[in-house]
């Protein structure tokens, strides 16, 4: 029998300031690592959060000034993977602006990117707007990839309100869900776990989703409880509503799971079949 997967999920209050957050994530790997980690789970906006407005100048920023470098340094030198949630990332080609996750592997080489596909565009109930678009392009890829003997499905706090994309990263053979985000408190109190359960469920798939928690420098209040999320919609671990670090486990045998071998007929069921 294989060793389970060890996965730590750093829940953040990120600030508007890249320098503070580098050093807030430099500590946390260093913590991950020394707690016995396989890698190391980072939120949406893991590098920062600020104003909309700042968002292509920051991202100018982080590719001129080699930010990412530090990263890559750091997964090398710890020997541990990181997954950066997302960070603004500027297109020079273009001259715009995404909101990109990138798994970073053991070697400080980039793995995978994915580019956000659904933005944040929305009114809530309590009247507070959100206009994602502004500021940042839509991805249009999805994106699956294997590392540590497990294949991943990549997508971004939004994303997950959107039940056809997981459905399409499970059918390219994802077995874990990865949902970085930095979800609204209202949004989150409302339907965070609903919705990671859901998705865990329908899909056969384990979830991770490391998330923002508390007050930031725009005023924007987001939820935390980052969670790890099993086939079955059991909550494996959920970060409260403090900052830190989330350690948990999945097993790495995932291939041929007796869960989803088990319900293979319900999840794809042939067409014209009694259910």
């Amino acid at each position: 029998m294989t060793t389970p997967l060890v996965v730590a999920l750093a829940q953040l209050n990120s600030t508007d300031q890249l320098d503070k957050n580098l050093s807030i994530l430099e500590n946390l790997a260093t913590q991950a690592g020394e707690r016995g980690a396989n890698v190391l789970f980072l939120p949406e906006n893991a590098l920062w959060m600020g104003a909309s407005s700042q968002a292509h100048h920051v991202a100018q920023t982080i590719l001129n000034e080699s930010v990412l470098q530090r990263l890559f340094e750091l997964a090398k030198r710890l020997k541990l993977p990181i997954h950066l949630g997302s960070y603004p990332h500027w297109h020079a080609d273009t001259q715009h602006c995404s909101n990109r996750s990138i798994w970073i592997d053991a070697s400080g080489s980039i793995l995978s990117t994915y580019d956000k596909i659904h933005l944040f565009d929305v009114e809530t109930p309590s009247g507070d707007r959100y206009a994602e678009s502004d500021q940042f392009k839509a991805g249009s890829q999805l994106q699956v990839f294997s590392a540590l003997d497990i294949i991943w499905g990549q997508s971004i706090c939004f994303d997950l309100r959107f039940p056809e994309l997981y459905r399409s990263l499970t059918a390219l053979g994802a077995q874990v869900l990865l949902v970085p985000s930095a979800f609204t408190f209202e949004t989150g109190l409302a339907h965070w776990h609903t919705l990671l359960r859901a998705r865990a469920i329908e899909n056969l798939a384990y979830v991770i989703a490391p998330a923002q928690v508390g007050t930031h420098a725009t005023g924007r209040i987001t939820y935390g409880h980052s969670l790890i999320v099993d086939p079955w919609g059991t909550v494996l671990a959920d970060g409260g509503d403090q900052s830190g670090l989330l350690i948990g486990s999945i097993p790495r045998d995932l291939t041929q799971s007796d869960l989803r071998r088990r319900f293979q007929r319900v999840l794809m069921p042939t067409p014209g079949a009694a259910q």
